[in-house]
């Protein structure tokens, strides 16, 4: 049986090796800039996004990779824009926890012990939670969407376990009781 951390790293060097580095992820991502990556490290967003397959790979990269990786706010702009189904939000957070693995102790004390894990954690969970931009658009015709940030995903992550605990409460209590029960 695989640990979490064996699992979490394969899927990771799968990924990396679907990546065609074409550099439409880096093109599209809304915090580029303000991440502090220079207009010329954009000239060629391929290294950019080079840089953090490198990382998942080796675990070193150029800095712009290391920039872009701690500026994400999982936007998830860049999974639109990728044409092979590549996750690049995915890559961009293991690329996080690589560096925060192979970073020096004085760094890893600061960041905490749990730190390695508590990413890990974050990864397992925001991977899981699906864009739908199709079915998100319809519901508000004239209503503007809400920007994906964090505490939505989390929210959006919470939400779904809630319903699916709900309904194995539901079901356990109609094998229980050999009816539906209500509830309030």
């Amino acid at each position: 049986m695989q640990t979490f951390e064996a699992t979490l790293d394969a899927r990771a060097q799968t990924m990396a090796d679907a990546c065609t580095r074409c550099g439409k992820c880096v093109e599209v991502c809304p915090v580029t800039e303000p991440g502090g990556i220079s207009p010329e490290e954009l000239k060629n967003p391929a290294a950019v996004i080079g840089g953090v397959v490198d990382i998942v790979r080796t675990g070193r990269g150029n800095e712009a990779a290391r920039k872009w990786a701690n500026a994400c706010i999982l936007s998830g702009e860049c999974i639109k824009a990728c044409d092979y189904g590549v996750n690049p939000r995915f890559l961009l957070r293991m690329a996080r926890v690589k560096m925060a693995r192979l970073a020096e102790p004085a760094v890893q004390r600061k960041n905490g012990v749990d730190g390695f894990r508590k990413v890990a954690r974050e990864v397992t969970q925001l991977s899981r939670i699906q864009l739908d931009d199709a079915t998100a658009g319809k519901a508000g015709a004239g209503v503007e969407k809400e920007p994906f940030t964090r505490r939505t995903a989390r929210f959006r992550f919470l939400h779904r376990l809630q319903r699916a605990q709900d309904a194995a409460h539901r079901a356990a209590c109609a094998r229980h009781y050999g009816r539906p029960r209500r509830h309030l």
